[in-house]
C-alpha cells in the first residue's frame, strides 16, 4: 500500500508513453483542448477532414491526437499532458484504441 515504485511497462512499449483523455470528461473541455493544442503550433492537419487521423470523427478521438502531439511536441513531461486535469497519461498506444473504435463508430 506503501509501495511507490513505478508500474514497468510491457516491453513493446517500454520507456514509451502517450497523453490521452480521462474517460469521464465531457466533449466541451475535449474541444477547448483541442483548440488550444492547435493554436499552439501544433499540426492538426491530421485531424482535419481528410486527414490520416480524422476518422473516427468524434471530439473523444481527436483530443487523444492532439493532447498526445501536444505532449509528445513538449518534451512528453507529465505536466504536459495535464490540461486542466483533463489529461491522464497512458503505456498503452492510443492508436491501437483508435483502430478499434473506428470498427464501432
Amino acid at each position: 500500500s506503501g509501495d511507490a515504485s513505478p508500474v514497468t511497462p510491457a516491453p513493446s512499449s517500454a520507456g514509451k508513453k502517450w497523453c490521452v483523455p480521462k474517460a469521464d470528461v465531457d466533449g466541451g473541455a475535449l474541444q477547448k483542448n483541442i483548440d488550444y493544442v492547435c493554436s499552439s503550433g501544433v499540426d492538426c492537419s491530421p485531424i482535419q477532414p481528410g486527414g490520416a487521423c480524422f476518422q473516427p470523427s468524434t471530439v473523444k478521438s481527436h483530443a487523444a491526437y492532439a493532447m498526445n502531439a501536444y505532449f509528445q511536441s513538449a518534451g512528453r513531461h507529465d505536466f504536459n499532458c495535464d490540461f486542466a486535469g483533463t489529461g491522464v497519461m497512458t503505456a498503452t498506444d492510443p492508436s491501437e484504441d483508435l483502430l478499434w473504435l473506428s470498427f464501432l463508430g
